[in-house]
């Protein structure tokens, strides 16, 4: 008798949906999107409201329809999840068009420091969705390892870049913005590859079998 921890945990344990599961295509095809513009975004010289925009529909989609897919994960965290990255892509987009430029000098210093709290909650979002992920088999090791360099990486050069100096002379912003940015392609198109059913070959969900008894 083959017997598996899948059925023995129940169906949160296994894939999200089967292979045509529209919820399952929207959240892959959201993920391969956003590996494709950021490396658009870094090898191309876009004008800044085409960025905005494209940061902010891509960030908005794969936030709105990420949770459709988690099985393991309480209303709380899903919440989380949606609040952090709807104000994280809200305020990224509003940063690189400029509104706070467009006020007066000193609701402008207001808004735009407002812009940057709310901005950074972007990366709050990230570790609320790889946090997320290391709850289910179904995404590898490798997969929530790159999530998590990613959030780390991302988030203290953004701090760098956008808050008071900590003493570090010429930080290098560029060398963080480009290892963030790999490692945020890597893990988008990993996990929107382990999430299709099967997809997790060699990963944490196939170790998760026992011999046949």
């Amino acid at each position: 008798m083959n017997v598996s921890r899948d059925s023995r945990h129940g169906p949160e344990d296994g894939d999200a949906g089967m292979a045509g599961d529209p919820r399952v295509r929207a959240v892959r095809w959201s993920l391969y999107s956003l590996a494709t513009g950021v490396l658009v975004s870094n090898l191309v010289s876009l004008p800044y409201g085409v960025v905005a925009l494209l940061a902010a529909l891509l960030l908005g989609w794969v936030t709105l329809r990420f949770p459709d897919v988690l099985r393991r994960t309480g209303s709380f965290h899903r919440a989380l999840m949606l609040t952090t990255g709807m104000a994280g892509a809200g305020a990224t987009c509003l940063r690189m068009l400029g509104v706070a430029s467009a006020l007066p000098p000193m609701a402008g210093a207001m808004a735009l420091a407002l812009l940057k709290l709310l901005q950074f909650l972007g990366f709050v979002w990230l570790a609320s969705v790889v946090a997320a992920q290391m709850r289910e088999r179904r995404w590898s090791a490798l997969t929530v390892v790159l999530g998590w360099i990613s959030v780390v990486v991302g988030a203290f050069g953004f701090c760098l870049d956008n808050f008071p100096d900590f003493g570090i002379l010429d930080p290098p912003v560029f060398t963080f913005g480009r290892l963030n940015a790999l490692a945020s392609i890597l893990w988008a198109v990993r996990s929107a590859h382990e999430l299709a059913p099967g997809g997790t070959k060699g990963g944490r969900s196939a170790r998760h079998t026992t011999p046949d008894m």
